[in-house]
């Protein structure tokens, strides 16, 4: 076998990690059947009860009967349809188990997608299909056996791509995905923030990942091995795992119902050595046959002596320089952060000294009229300065906050819809003649001190404020819209629009960078710390803020907010 080695190096260290280092002429069933244990692969052998089987045959007279069989005909190496219109790959093996065992055939109904495979079943042209996940939606009109093979689900992107904890991290990046596969509808419900490329096949998907046009895609450990192989996409890997397992399942017609109990007892009698032949003969992850590996031994222990000398020598001499590198460093990053601190007070105090110099302005106008509207005006300026000296003070402790993935720990509960709204009024005082519109979930606590939180979104609608006030686009108006939605119990999205000038897609990786501006935004006031604040603030909540890259007019930021679930008593 021609073997995809960078592709398969992730799943080898995981298995010598796991288990206790083996002779390559061992068997490698052995290691399979520990894997399939830990994964919790459908590999167990439970006893078969010939005596209820008779029963229900003979109640259903299944003899000799034919059943019509869909399945998806792009998706190996669980289902394959040959030149011929054959079925082949490890789910026919496990039908032709189920067909002997019931003494029953399948008529195979070919189709050219998944997507026709799904509606020949609803027009009722096959009775059964050969494997596929059990969802809510497809339990409307399906069937469902017991689950017959599980298999986890792994992130696969190039070899140049770092590894990644989980899926959460695939934020704003592109993942293609099959259309109409549940592992596809799971990731945009639960990580809506991921950007779903819909494609045809497996194989159009892993495609598309090696040749740059999707960052990454999620299938089940037996495919994605197989595929990467066949395919030779030599310049793929596995960079994570996710906590969705592929729970493999037969479907059928519900009038087929009688049908159910048979079957699933025809499951049960599958034994475990029946299931490792079927994988072994699919999913070859190593081949050690006829390979003599002495001289590789030899080689790994002498490179390895020599590269032990070598790492020896090379740290004692860099010892020195390196104290010296990380003093230089320390020395750069005090003088940056002094720089830091000159460029954000000119920032940060931006939008409260134009509200007192607004306020002023009309006070003076306003000193013939009544009392009542002169002391609001005083009132508008005192939020402001109070706002002034809170924005300093955050600001100050942020340019200090070093990188770290651990998150705040904070039970305080603050309330959106207050902050939300101190925050807009701020921007109304300056009548820069926007229109605010604010829609969706208010009424929510987050957890985060309110002081940080109005920072943030002072910063996010004090961009979209200021691109939309001088936007040039007079047929859409001016206009900032504010859309909070919760995404589950724990968290919170808001979605902040605006229809100012936008931001090139070029620039969309480096805008949260300090001090970055777009090319465009030239001509508006700022420095650009603003947006790495937020991220800074953020990220200390396990939070994440990120731009809208679907926006081509105008900007759309989301700020993904932890909400405080805790009891107020």
């Amino acid at each position: 076998m021609n073997l995809n080695i960078p592709f398969t190096l992730g799943l080898l260290v995981f298995s010598f990690t796991l288990f206790p280092f083996k002779s390559a002429a061992e068997d490698y069933t052995t290691s399979f059947n520990a894997l399939s244990a830990i994964w919790g692969a459908s590999i167990g052998n439970q006893a078969s009860s010939n005596y209820l089987l008779e029963a229900h045959s003979e109640d259903l007279d299944l003899g000799r009967n034919i059943y019509t069989l869909c399945i998806d005909p792009q998706w190996p190496p669980f289902d394959i349809l040959s030149t011929d219109n054959q079925h082949k790959g490890i789910f026919s093996e496990y039908l032709s188990l189920i067909a002997h065992e019931l003494d029953i055939e399948w008529q195979l109904i070919p189709t050219n997608s998944w997507s026709q495979t799904l509606r020949f079943f609803r027009q009722g042209k096959c009775q059964f299909i050969s494997g596929l996940n059990a969802t809510p939606e497809r339990e409307q009109i399906m069937l469902f056996s017991d689950v017959f093979l599980s298999a986890p689900m792994v992130i696969i992107s190039r070899q140049d791509q770092p590894y990644v904890a989980n899926l959460h991290s695939l934020a704003g990046k592109s993942l293609a995905s099959v259309s109409g596969y549940r592992i596809a509808k799971a990731i945009q419900h639960k990580y809506p923030m991921i950007d779903i490329v819909y494609v045809n096949s497996t194989q159009d998907a892993l495609r598309a990942v090696s040749r740059n046009t999707a960052y990454a895609t999620v299938g089940s450990i037996f495919g994605m091995s197989y595929n990467v192989d066949a395919l030779q996409l030599n310049n793929l890997k596995i960079i994570g795992h996710t906590e969705f397992t592929g729970q493999y399942r037969i479907a059928m017609q519900k009038q087929l119902s009688p049908l159910l109990p048979t079957l699933n007892m025809a499951i049960a009698t599958i034994s475990e050595q029946q299931k490792n032949i079927i994988i072994n003969r699919w999913i070859r992850f190593m081949d050690y046959e006829n390979i003599d590996y002495t001289w590789v031994w030899w080689t790994i222990a002498i490179t390895g002596i020599l590269s032990l000398v070598l790492v020896v020598r090379y740290y004692s001499i860099l010892s020195y320089s390196r104290r010296l590198v990380i003093a230089n460093e320390q020395l750069r990053i005090a003088n940056d952060e002094q720089e830091t601190l000159m460029k954000m007070v000119s920032h940060q105090y931006r939008t409260p000294l134009a509200i007192i110099e607004s306020g002023l302005r009309l006070l003076r106008a306003e000193l013939t009229k009544t009392s009542h509207t002169a002391n609001d005006r005083i009132a508008a300026m005192g939020r402001a300065t109070k706002r002034m000296k809170e924005t300093l003070s955050i600001s100050l402790g942020e340019l200090h906050l070093p990188n770290t993935s651990v998150y705040a720990d904070n039970s305080e509960r603050t309330i959106l819809a207050e902050v939300l709204a101190q925050v807009v009024q701020q921007f109304r005082d300056q009548d820069t003649g926007v229109n605010v519109t604010i829609k969706g979930y208010t009424d929510v606590h987050i957890a985060m001190p309110s002081a940080e939180l109005r920072c943030c979104l002072d910063n996010i609608l004090s961009n979209a404020f200021k691109y939309s006030a001088t936007s040039r686009n007079s047929d859409a108006g001016q206009s900032v819209s504010i859309c909070c939605k919760s995404i589950d119990p724990e968290w919170l999205l808001i979605k902040v629009k605006d229809n100012g000038v936008g931001i090139p897609r070029t620039e969309h990786d480096k805008i949260f960078s300090k001090f970055y501006r777009a090319q465009n935004s030239a001509e508006f006031p700022g420095v650009g710390i603003g947006l790495a604040i937020v991220r800074q603030i953020v990220s200390k909540y396990g939070g994440m803020v990120y731009l809208n890259s679907q926006i081509t007019n105008g900007c759309e930021f989301l700020l993904q907010l932890p909400i405080n679930t805790t009891s107020s008593d």
